[in-house]
């Protein structure tokens, strides 16, 4: 029944074309009369819940990222491997400093705050303020950053 609908239309189509797809044209005609067409039934969209799983499932495992990632100040954007897990538009300059200071020293669990004190800021909010930006807007969430505003320091893990 599909395809008594079908091949009208396609040679409505290929008659519509050019006249040198004529050959064409007569060579698919014969292809469709010699070979069975069979249609797989439809089958129903997959459920929201069963959408997520094959998201997650799709994401890689610790097991499969690299030990660190890596932040390109030029490109200005945070890998995993060939994953880019977080791209800059604008500039950021807060969280680009944290960033390369982690790039720069070989990407240790934690490090020092790196942020400079601002008259007027405190210091703790400056910092949890940069670390929340961090971990905002990641096209891959793959990794979490952290801040002990107490001592100072910065932390990063793997989600």
């Amino acid at each position: 029944m599909v395809k008594e609908k079908a091949v009208p239309i396609f040679r409505e189509l290929l008659a519509a074309r050019a006249p040198q797809l004529e050959a064409s044209r007569q060579g698919l005609d014969r292809l469709l009369k010699e070979i069975p067409l069979t249609i797989a039934p439809l089958q129903s969209a997959p459920s929201p819940a069963h959408s997520s799983n094959q998201q997650e499932s799709a994401l890689p495992t610790p097991a499969n990222l690299p030990q660190q990632p890596t932040w390109d100040a030029v490109d200005r954007e945070l890998r995993a491997g060939p994953i880019v897990i977080k791209s800059f538009k604008r500039p950021a300059a807060n969280q680009e400093l944290i960033l390369s200071v982690f790039e720069e020293e070989g990407w240790p669990k934690t490090i020092d705050d790196p942020l400079p004190p601002v008259r007027g800021m405190d210091r703790r909010r400056r910092l949890n303020d940069a670390v929340k930006r961090l971990n905002r807007h990641q096209s891959k969430a793959l990794i979490c950053f952290s801040a002990n505003t107490v001592q100072g320091r910065i932390l990063w893990a793997w989600r």
